[in-house]
């Protein structure tokens, strides 16, 4: 992140990201760091902190800066995820194939799921040239973000047998983590002050996240892919 080209990109996609002018920033780290961030972000506004080799220093704080703020907001949660415990099921009842067969598909679902990952990745093998700011376009169009819940509504939930569940308990189980992301940022909004916030969160929680927040009355999502394309 730190050569010359990709600080430029950075600088970049922060700008444009800045031009949705959100009153609040929540990014991917749980809220127990919270007092971490409030301190490190203080010391990168005074030019006290060289930002290390992560988004949320290399995205999260350089577009607080640019936007003047004076926080930077933690949303992530913790939840299980014995993902162990679901292979080692899948390969005692003889599933296993559900969650290998991906680049081998015999079955209709598996051939759906991956035509949708062929899609994606033939993205990553395009001429080089794209820019930081393509990727996350890219990872941001409905497709992909469709794809996203592909992972675990597709291929962990049809892992188990009779009254025996161990995929769709998986998927339960990050479904509950996207929830309480949720709620953490819910718990952040100043719902008489802010009129717009910005999520800087992973992809694979993109899809179910949209859906938590656009079946809230409290908010709108807008669509970032618009947003990055729009000349500033």
């Amino acid at each position: 992140m730190k050569t010359p080209e990709n600080q430029r990109q950075l600088d970049d996609l922060v700008r444009r990201l800045a031009t949705a002018s959100p009153d609040k920033v929540f990014v991917e780290w749980t809220t127990d760091r919270q007092g971490y961030v409030d301190t490190t972000y203080q010391l990168y506004l005074r030019n006290e902190f060289d930002l290390g080799n992560n988004e949320v220093y290399q995205a999260g704080y350089r577009l607080g800066r640019r936007l003047q703020h004076q926080h930077i907001y933690c949303a992530d949660a913790g939840g299980g995820f014995d993902y162990d415990s679901l292979v080692a099921y899948a390969a005692q009842h003889h599933q296993t194939e559900i969650l290998t067969d991906l680049n081998h598909p015999k079955d209709s679902t598996a051939r759906l799921i991956s035509a949708r990952i062929g899609a994606i990745y033939s993205y990553y093998q395009s001429p080089p040239g794209h820019t930081l700011t393509d990727i996350i376009i890219s990872n941001n169009t409905p497709e992909v973000i469709a794809s996203g819940a592909d992972l675990y509504n597709l291929v962990y939930a049809r892992v188990g047998e009779g009254q025996e569940y161990p995929g769709a308990d998986l998927t339960s189980d990050f479904y509950m983590r996207n929830m309480r992301i949720y709620t953490n940022i819910l718990r952040q909004i100043d719902i008489a002050h802010d009129k717009a916030i910005l999520v800087y969160i992973g992809s694979g929680h993109v899809s179910f996240l949209k859906q938590i927040f656009s079946s809230s009355l409290l908010f709108e999502v807008e669509d970032v892919v618009a947003l990055l394309k729009e000349p500033y």
